[in-house]
């Protein structure tokens, strides 16, 4: 899984990853919306996608440098042509923008110092029933 970061709170730093297929992720920012509603705005930047890296979806984590407490998010989604989507596949390299309902995945825990983490991963096949869909791998799942 290929991970890049950036800090919410004191500054922003960056760490960029590859996954097997050559994708990497870059240029992250995030950002608290003022007056604080619970969202947070993110940025990326994607590059080395060659066609190979077909079926990858975002994934977003936060760590606390200070309590050590990290967790993936699940209440976040990808802004495309200015509407938000659940859709947070990785179709190609260019800027992405992603938008964080940190106040539905916290609650009411405050933290004063996070590192966000951006990052993608591939995507798995689900059987759900046998003789579905993916049975015989003869349509693409996942």
């Amino acid at each position: 899984m290929a991970m890049a970061v950036a800090a919410v709170a004191a500054g922003m730093a960056a760490h960029a990853d590859t996954v097997p297929t050559g994708a990497t992720v870059t240029d992250v920012t995030a950002k608290q919306r003022y007056p604080w509603n619970g969202l947070v705005d993110i940025t990326c930047t994607v590059s080395g996608i060659d066609g190979t890296a077909q079926g990858l979806d975002f994934t977003l984590s936060f760590v606390d440098p200070d309590s050590g407490d990290a967790r993936y998010v699940s209440q976040f989604w990808a802004v495309r042509g200015g509407v938000k989507t659940d859709d947070v596949s990785v179709p190609t390299n260019g800027e992405y923008r992603l938008l964080w309902d940190a106040r539905s995945d916290l609650g009411q825990v405050f933290y004063s110092n996070m590192v966000v983490r951006v990052g993608f991963d591939a995507r798995s096949k689900v059987q759900l029933w046998e003789g579905g869909p993916c049975w015989r791998d003869e349509h693409r799942c996942g």
